[in-house]
């Protein structure tokens, strides 16, 4: 709602696109409805899901679908389907065994990762600055080393910086 708010300050239109099930998309109609700018074309991929997890699904005729007037968001959870569906969480981010990312700093300093997951997370959380100008992002191949193989063990852990604070 707040971007929404500043592209419309700033007359801006924008592309609503928020991937996901059913009920994301039961979410972004109603999102679409209040955010004045929201007017491009939105693709969500519901319909490549086995199962919306909605009851009723949602309608879209000639590219449209109405913005649902009943309570919530309009659609009732479908329990059985998420229950038929459901994965257990996840403890540990999945690392490519072989991989080691080095972010380059505008201030010259370095994070290495060992998976693309685990500096998204960083830059969702507010800890590291999201893709600030004069970043630049590298793969840093296996060459054999101990050095390689102990730099990449750590980074599984998470993010590993080179001294001082990355901007």
């Amino acid at each position: 709602m707040k971007r929404g708010a500043i592209a419309a300050a700033a007359n801006k239109p924008f592309w609503l696109q928020n991937g996901g099930t059913g009920i994301t998309v039961a979410l972004s109609l109603h999102f679409a409805a209040v955010l004045s700018h929201a007017r491009w074309p939105a693709v969500h991929a519901h319909h490549v899901y086995v199962h919306p997890l909605i009851r009723p699904g949602i309608m879209v005729k000639n590219g449209m679908a109405k913005v649902p007037e009943s309570p919530g968001l309009g659609f009732q959870l479908d329990e059985e389907a998420v229950e038929r569906f459901r994965i257990e969480e996840l403890k540990t981010l999945p690392v490519k065994p072989k991989q080691l990312i080095a972010i380059r700093w505008p201030s010259g300093r370095t994070s290495y990762y060992a998976d693309e997951l685990h500096y998204f997370k960083e830059f969702d959380s507010g800890r590291l600055p999201i893709y600030p100008k004069g970043i630049y992002i590298e793969s840093i191949q296996d060459d054999g080393s101990r050095e390689w193989a102990e730099l990449q063990r750590k980074a599984r852990n998470g993010g590993v910086h080179s001294a001082g604070r990355p901007m």
